[in-house]
């Protein structure tokens, strides 16, 4: 009924006019109405700058880990972001667990779907615990019930400091920094940080201390709360490595090897991140964009590039960062194609538009292909814009004048001053 929606949309502007928080989490978002939301996310945002307050943020739980399904809120929806329950799926499979790291590549290249006009994956809410699934410490109980506790303790540490430094906005769940194990969801995962009185918290053995929850839980020397501290600094100290482009550059079948770049779009320069999710010392060869890479974390030597080339070392449950010396050279594609233009298998909302940008072979690359449709209005609008290869946009069929028939204007542009501009036909 409008009258509802209007209703909660009074009510919401309300509590920003008095009280100007920074933002609103909104539970249960995926059991409401796709209509209420379409409404009310645009109304909310547009009320919150009114107010003076330019940097609002909105998300909302969506509990389901598919990005197809996901990113249909911040698309058709038009929230501003959601809890990112597909990283924290993944990210726990391979660091909590001993899944292949290739569900790491295949969750970021998925992070098409959420590219549209006022969205991106980016501003997406990272976690890897909560207070309905559980604690990683339970989760850790769970998957090596035979592992030392310093193993789970490292663990912990590895899980979190890849929220960190991968896209998205991190989230750390209280007492998770403790150490905190938990029984299970809901209630059980829910100690205090205060002495509890609760028998069932009381029992349960936490991580890299001899504390239980019975004591006082504020203990910044705890080893887990000392590296998310340092991981907080790094992550505030390097531009590139709380907003830049992410790049899958490598993944291990078997537990091993996750490599990804991180690259603010002005700076140029590549931060190379390579995390290791297997307990001995890996090393993987990954083309270089640049002579030499000055070490960030987790490695004493600078890295030297040799053929293009340069070995990376990574101790066993443990991760290093690099950052490049030299910016990447820019390359110019010699023309752009649909190479893919079809509905989208896994989400029949979008029609999925893939490029062949030709001449463009070496990665890492740095692109920005902007892809624009017809709409019923006969103009054109903004479907998305993408970073990282393979180049794709999903665009709504819903919103595209004659659909797979349609036009689009697809602009691809290297960083520097090298754009292209090309109107296509979907039809094939």
């Amino acid at each position: 009924m409008p009258e509802v929606v209007d209703g909660f949309i009074d009510i919401y502007k309300n509590i920003i006019t008095n009280f100007k928080p920074d933002g609103f989490r909104i539970d249960t978002v995926k059991h409401v109405d796709m209509s209420f939301w379409q409404k009310f996310s645009p109304a909310i945002m547009q009320h919150a700058k009114e107010q003076g307050i330019p940097n609002f943020h909105v998300f909302g739980e969506v509990y389901d880990g598919d990005p197809a399904f996901l990113s249909r809120f911040t698309t058709i929806g038009k929230m501003p972001a959601i809890l990112d329950f597909g990283l924290q799926g993944n990210a726990d499979a391979v660091f909590a667990n001993t899944e292949s790291p290739q569900k790491l590549h295949n969750l970021f290249d998925d992070d098409d779907y959420y590219n549209d006009a006022d969205s991106s994956p980016d501003q997406l809410l990272t976690f890897i615990a909560n207070h309905d699934m559980g604690r990683i410490g339970l989760f850790l109980n769970n998957n090596f019930p035979d592992s030392s506790e310093a193993e789970k303790t490292q663990r912990s540490i590895l899980t979190h400091a890849f929220m960190y430094f991968a896209r998205g906005i991190p989230v750390v769940y209280y007492g998770d920094e403790q150490g905190f194990t938990g029984d299970g969801n809901d209630q059980d995962a829910r100690e205090d940080m205060m002495p509890s009185v609760t028998a069932s918290y009381n029992d349960n053995n936490l991580l890299g201390t001899d504390k239980t929850t019975a004591d006082d839980n504020f203990d910044k020397t705890h080893p887990i709360y000392q590296k998310l501290a340092e991981f907080a600094d790094i992550y505030k100290g390097h531009t590139a490595l709380r907003k830049g482009i992410h790049l899958n550059r490598h993944a291990d079948e078997e537990p091993g090897i996750y490599a990804f770049s991180r690259i603010e779009q002005n700076e140029q320069l590549e931060y190379l991140l390579v995390f290791n999710s297997a307990s001995s010392n890996q090393k993987v060869v990954l083309d270089a964009s640049s002579k030499q890479y000055q070490a960030v974390y987790g490695a004493k030597q600078p890295l030297k590039a040799q053929s293009g080339s340069v070995t990376v070392n990574v101790p066993a449950l443990g991760f290093v960062i690099y950052k490049a010396t030299d910016k990447i050279k820019p390359v110019v594609a010699s023309d752009v194609a649909v190479a893919v233009a079809e509905m989208d298998k896994r989400s029949p909302d979008f029609i999925n538009v893939e490029y062949d940008l030709v001449g463009v072979e070496q990665q890492p690359s740095l692109y920005k292909v902007t892809t624009e449709f017809v709409g019923h209005n006969g103009e054109y609008q903004l479907a998305a814009t993408d970073f990282t290869p393979p180049y794709r946009a999903k665009i709504l069929a819903a919103d595209i004048k004659n659909g797979l028939a349609g036009k689009i204007r697809v602009t691809i542009d290297n960083l520097n001053g090298d754009v292209q501009q090309k109107e296509l036909s979907l039809k094939r």
